[in-house]
């Protein structure tokens, strides 16, 4: 799914209310009939099966865009949690 529209149209609010990153003044956020509204911290809702992408061109600039998406896609498993 993507979202488009004109510069300050408010796609990036939408997507930090959606993903945690600011909470709504009002109404709640709903997720496959789950009130996911201001969970926090953010990484619960995207535990959840909801992310968002950063206009960052390649957050790890040593890997190749594969291993940028092996990344993301290895700490959503829980790779990269601490034991205890």
């Amino acid at each position: 799914m993507g979202l488009i529209g004109p510069n300050g149209a408010g796609k990036t609010t939408c997507f930090n209310l959606i993903t945690g990153f600011e909470e709504p003044d009002a109404g709640r956020i709903l997720f496959k009939g789950e009130d996911i509204t201001g969970l926090k911290p953010p990484n619960r809702i995207s535990k959840k099966g909801v992310a968002r992408t950063f206009q960052i061109v390649k957050p790890l600039a040593g890997l190749t865009v594969t291993e940028n998406v092996l990344a993301g896609a290895a700490e959503k498993a829980g790779a990269f949690r601490r034991p205890g």
